[in-house]
């Protein structure tokens, strides 16, 4: 099959691209013919399909500026994006199209295009834009607040859901009141690929028609991630330095703790404020390791004795939790998300309420002082991630795009047998 693979970055930035890449790689390696499409960018893996790819833009700005209204015009409907890719599919003809994140930088002014020419797509959904203009759900007393959701614009804006500004917060809520309104994602996207149960649920939940989603889990590359023969020290962080994975918890966990040495492997917009906070309370114990990526990331996993994920919104997979796992290391988890499809409470992890991070802490004191609870958790944990190859995975994404070209088949023979049948009784 020809498969056109679409995302806003064309480089090993989040744990999307990580899932994107390795899924190509895997198609690839299965003979099927790969076409990216994406936005220039300087770290942009080489391609011959750049001369497609559409013109760099910062959509991070929440100021108001000529630059940020022209992001923005981008975002809602992007006609560099949509002629440049009609060309792409002119050039190429794929089989499908396959969408990971495009809100922004690309927008989804391109779907109209495939779905002009009859050809069929799908969409893995990364975060909560479809049903919530701010992408994740903030934990509020306690729990994720739902009502951040599409609908309840005045809600969104009033409690500044995205980046804490009310500009910010209108401008995207502007932006997904037009999308909804045109349903351009509902009439485009033969099927939503959500990677967790859990967020199949709240999808389905927040008004998106049942048929129209599945549920195919992200994978682990049991090759490279396996299991670490040895104990290990301490805990680890791996992830997006951001205020919703819960830095709060490693710094309180930290100052609980202070004979245990954590590690944070990451960076993000956070960091610079977590390493001030850090040493304004005079903490010790945690290593800044920066952002890890390949061999630099298992070695990561297998020295820890523990992984932590504090996540405090409502995450639709947790890939590092998957890594984790296949490295039978322990998970001390938040008790929210798709995590929720991979831990079992004190089974192959430990869950823990996201308002009460001491339960984190006792937990890890638990793994800590039981040798015998910490390898059998962690065992376990290994058996899990096996479950989530990539094997099965491929199989799973194959299925679904014939499923998906053979309903446009279908849909263009009804359209046919329709005109045939008008034109006999005219």
């Amino acid at each position: 099959m020809k498969i056109v693979q679409l995302n806003k970055f064309f480089f090993p930035e989040y744990g999307t691209e990580r899932y994107m890449f390795g899924l190509m790689d895997e198609l690839t390696r299965r003979g099927h013919e790969l076409i990216p499409f994406a936005m220039h960018h300087q770290k942009n893996v080489s391609t011959p399909y750049a001369k497609y790819f559409v013109s760099n833009i910062d959509a991070q700005s929440t100021a108001l500026s000529l630059r940020s209204l022209k992001a923005f015009a981008r975002a809602v409907y992007s006609r560099e994006a949509r002629k440049k890719f009609a060309r792409l599919l002119d050039d190429t003809r794929p089989d499908v199209v396959h969408v990971h994140t495009i809100h922004h930088h690309l927008s989804p002014s391109i779907l109209r295009e495939a779905r002009k020419r009859k050809i069929p797509i799908v969409q893995t959904l990364h975060d909560y834009k479809l049903v919530n203009p701010a992408y994740l759900f903030p934990l509020r007393d306690g729990r994720p607040c739902t009502e951040c959701r599409r609908g309840n614009w005045l809600h969104l804006i009033r409690h500044r859901a995205h980046k804490n500004s009310r500009l910010s917060t209108a401008a995207l809520v502007l932006e997904s009141f037009i999308h909804a309104t045109t349903r351009i994602y509902e009439r485009s996207v033969y099927r939503f690929i959500a990677p967790s149960r859990d967020m199949a649920g709240r999808l389905i939940e927040f008004g998106v028609a049942p048929g129209r989603v599945s549920v195919i889990p992200h994978f682990i590359d049991l090759e490279s991630w396996r299991p670490a023969q040895i104990r290990g020290s301490g805990v680890l962080f791996a992830g997006r330095l951001m205020a919703d994975r819960g830095l709060d918890h490693v710094v309180h966990i930290a100052q609980a703790l202070p004979g245990t040495q954590i590690k944070v492997a990451g960076d993000g917009p956070e960091r610079a404020s977590l390493e001030a906070r850090l040493t304004m309370l005079g903490i010790k114990n945690v290593t800044m390791l920066g952002r890890l990526s390949g061999d630099d990331l298992i070695q990561a996993y297998k020295n820890a004795r523990i992984v932590l994920f504090p996540s405090l919104t409502l995450d639709t997979f947790g890939l590092s939790v998957l890594e984790a796992m296949a490295s039978n290391k322990p998970v001390v988890a938040t008790r929210l998300g798709g995590v929720l499809d991979l831990i079992s409470d004190n089974e192959n992890g430990i869950l823990y309420q996201p308002d009460q991070p001491e339960q984190a802490v006792a937990g890890i004191k638990k793994l800590l002082g039981d040798d015998v609870l910490a390898r059998t958790l962690g065992r376990n944990a290994r058996k899990t991630a096996e479950e989530f190859s990539l094997t099965d995975h491929y199989e799973r994404i194959i299925n679904l795009y014939a499923a998906a070209t053979i309903n446009s088949v279908e849909q263009r023979l009804e359209r046919l047998y329709a005109s045939k049948l008008g034109e006999a009784t005219v």
